[in-house]
């Protein structure tokens, strides 16, 4: 017939591995995983955890600095991670920390030979995100001859800061009974803390904050999903005085608090022009 024109040998050949393609693809596509359809590159740790006893504890506390990710799993150190620790009103027997390539965490000891509260802060040395930053409050217990000199408080803290980033920080907000010497006792009655500017902004875990009888302390977490700055501002039942080291807690997005600036130097570099010429240019 005039005008058809018939498949040459290399369109049939085309279509034959075209076929053959489409065939080997249907057999083992559906046996792969998602991970194997698509590598990826291990992600970096979204933060530093400091895990200390929440509660009055011996004169010599260990301190473990973690590297976790969002789900607060384990990450290791891509390289090696300087961290600089730092206590008020104790002693540390370290003041640079090394979290190790490879490895996922370090520790470093805090002492104080006083019942009482110490302020522990660690910030990593030369980095440009405040990602492995934080502090916390570390109690130190007495001997049974204390007796807790009057008025008597609640301290509240939040740690590792106030500012936490939305959907991967989480802050542990710590309450302690505690003495005109800031030395921690173990409550006589249940005290419950509320946050009414937090209820329904944020995810409190639990709703509340309880010291219960017996006890010199209570903790619950907070996070958030959107950025935001709320008031910090506790309610007590019974009605007791707060002592409170946190005016608010600001929530921020993990992209713009992980941007940093870095000034580049101008470099030549070639340049390829469509056509295969090159030319040299400057940035």
């Amino acid at each position: 017939m005039r005008g058809h024109k018939r498949p040459t040998s290399r369109r049939i050949l085309i279509l034959v591995f075209a076929l053959l393609a489409t065939i080997i693809l249907g057999q083992v596509a559906p046996n792969l995983s998602p991970m194997q359809h698509m590598p990826y590159a291990p992600l970096p740790a979204a933060r530093l955890d400091i895990v200390a006893p929440p509660g009055a504890s011996a004169a010599n506390q260990t301190i473990g600095l973690k590297l976790v990710d969002a789900d607060g799993r384990p990450v290791a150190a891509q390289s090696d991670i300087h961290l600089r620790t730092t206590a008020s009103n104790a002693s540390l027997d370290k003041s640079e920390v090394v979290i190790e390539k490879g490895a996922t965490s370090a520790e470093v000891t805090v002492s104080k030979t006083t019942p009482g509260i110490a302020e522990f802060s660690v910030e990593q040395v030369g980095g440009v995100t405040s990602a492995f930053s934080g502090s916390t409050q570390i109690s130190f217990a007495s001997d049974g001859t204390f007796v807790p000199k009057a008025p008597f408080v609640i301290s509240l803290s939040v740690s590792p800061n106030t500012r936490l980033r939305t959907g991967l920080d989480t802050g542990t907000v710590v309450a302690r009974l505690v003495d005109a010497d800031q030395r921690g006792f173990p409550a006589r009655r249940t005290y419950t803390i509320t946050f009414p500017e937090l209820t329904g902004q944020v995810v409190l875990d639990p709703a509340s904050l309880t010291i219960l009888a017996g006890k010199s302390f209570g903790t619950l977490r907070v996070s958030a999903s959107q950025p935001q700055v709320l008031p910090f501002r506790p309610s007590v039942v019974p009605p007791t005085t707060v002592q409170n080291l946190v005016s608010s807690l600001e929530f921020v997005s993990p992209i713009v608090s992980a941007v940093a600036i870095v000034q580049l130097p101008s470099q030549s570099m070639d340049i390829w022009k469509r056509g295969g010429r090159k030319k040299s240019g400057w940035l």
